[in-house]
């Protein structure tokens, strides 16, 4: 039997410590490797660069408390 065998970094847009956009990803990443006519045997899902909740990396326009800084300007 042919064999098909394909991997996928799928970026989440931020941090994320909910499963449901860690679902969405997963599903996203399937449907572009899925090829047609091959049995699927099995997959997997790796988290990578995990931090702890309150190490957070922040953007350039983000406070603390996720909203932007009022100080903040766009050019």
């Amino acid at each position: 039997m042919t064999q098909y065998s394909l991997g996928i970094v799928v970026e989440l847009p931020e941090p994320t410590d909910d499963s449901r956009p860690i679902l969405v990803a997963a599903r996203q990443g399937l449907e572009t490797i899925y090829r047609r006519g091959y049995r699927f045997m099995k997959g997997g899902v790796m988290l990578l660069d995990l931090v702890d909740a309150n190490r957070e990396q922040l953007s350039l326009l983000d406070t603390p408390s996720g909203k932007p800084s009022a100080n903040a300007t766009t050019s």
